[in-house]
């Protein structure tokens, strides 16, 4: 189910068109409509300050095969996983960080990973394994913990919290038939596993994809229903971050089961913004996609001035392209060798894809024989 959801999703993802301004927001959360506040762009080259191209050179024995989750600590280290790939350490040159942890059924050792984060001293890296979180020091060979979380639920998202502690996060219920059921999605679990707190209430659909990133400092939950609030986890808390509005063109309250009728196709293609996701902070800038019916919308906020840009990605172009993490300087993304293989100079292509794909080519010597993704960094200018 989670492998058809992420292919659904990425065919579609969250956003744009004819807008109300609203009053008022969640308490504390800066609101953002992407609509009146960004302009539309066919050319990114003027947005942009600086571009860095970092291959990924052997990664000891592991061809990196798709990306789903990125994570890059204070040494600019990125951490990536994928459906297909295992846990890849590199550093920030794109040449292999030490193998902190091995798939396998040995002690220590991982057997699914479902999502990666960074302690909150960015000293350690969590994996959440099946029902437990596997903690190792990154520049500690020695030094490994876990966590057995005294709840059973299919957590699928990891976020870190204040002591050692962990936010788990449940995208559906063990029993499918509760999903109209108002129960926590969000959990606070203290490094001994005890539940210390429960957060976000299940409202309407959600999907295990993209749920938590890594934010500036801290960890950002993307909206769960259709008030767009995206919460920040601080310390042993959450907060409301940012609201999206989309306003009168925004998806109405509880829109897959009372009007789509569960229908995951009809609700995709319904004639609203939904599900803003793939939320990234890099210094003043906010970095999120969403799509309407037909459309993939990309919006790049400057939050000092509310106003920025927004791109549109176009089918021929979807997923070999991907924003997947950030740092305080540089966005990153990941670029497939198909996206350069397949590449098509003469068919209409989107904004970013034009700039990456003409960027690699240039400055990238053989880049037809290249076979593990590539990642291109970022920093834009507003």
């Amino acid at each position: 189910m989670k492998r058809n959801f992420h292919l659904l999703i990425i065919a579609f993802i969250a956003c744009s068109c004819g807008q109300q301004s609203k009053m008022q927001t969640q308490d504390g959360a800066m609101l953002l409509s992407p609509i009146g506040e960004t302009q539309n762009v066919v050319d990114i080259t003027p947005y942009v300050e600086d571009v860095n191209i970092i291959l990924i050179k052997d990664t000891i024995g592991n061809l990196v095969a798709d990306v789903t989750k990125m994570v890059i600590d204070n040494d600019e280290n990125i951490f990536i996983i994928g459906n297909m790939t295992p846990l890849t350490a590199l550093k920030k040159d794109g040449s292999p960080h030490r193998q902190i942890a091995r798939r396998g059924r040995g002690p220590r050792e991982y057997i699914r990973i479902e999502d990666i984060a960074l302690s909150e001293d960015k000293k350690e890296l969590l994996l959440l394994d099946g029902v437990r979180v596997r903690c190792y020091k990154i520049t500690d060979s020695l030094y490994y913990r876990e966590i057995e979380p005294k709840i059973s639920l299919p957590f699928d998202g990891i976020a870190s919290a204040t002591e050692g502690g962990v936010f788990l996060f449940n995208t559906y219920p063990p029993n499918l038939k509760d999903l109209q059921k108002e129960n926590p999605m969000l959990y606070l679990i203290d490094r001994d596993g005890n539940v210390n707190g429960e957060f976000v209430n299940r409202e309407d659909i959600s999907f295990t994809i993209a749920n938590i990133t890594q934010g500036k400092n801290s960890y950002l939950l993307r909206p769960q229903n259709n008030n767009n609030v995206v919460w920040r986890m601080v310390g042993d808390s959450i907060i409301p971050a940012f609201e999206i509005d989309f306003g009168a063109e925004n998806i109405p309250k509880s829109y897959y089961f009372e009007q789509a009728e569960q229908n995951l196709g009809k609700y995709m293609s319904a004639p609203y913004y939904k599900l803003p996701i793939y939320f990234h902070e890099s210094g003043k800038f906010l970095y999120f996609k969403a799509a309407d019916a037909t459309t993939e919308h990309n919006y790049l906020y400057n939050l000092d001035t509310k106003n920025g840009i927004r791109w549109v990605d176009v089918p021929t172009d979807r997923s070999t392209i991907m924003m997947m993490g950030a740092d305080e300087s540089y966005f990153y993304y990941i670029v497939q060798p198909m996206a350069l293989l397949d590449y098509d100079t003469v068919a209409e292509h989107g904004a970013m894809q034009r700039f990456i794909v003409n960027k690699i080519k240039e400055e990238v010597a053989q880049y037809n024989l290249i076979e593990n993704p590539l990642i291109v960094i970022i920093r834009f200018k507003l």
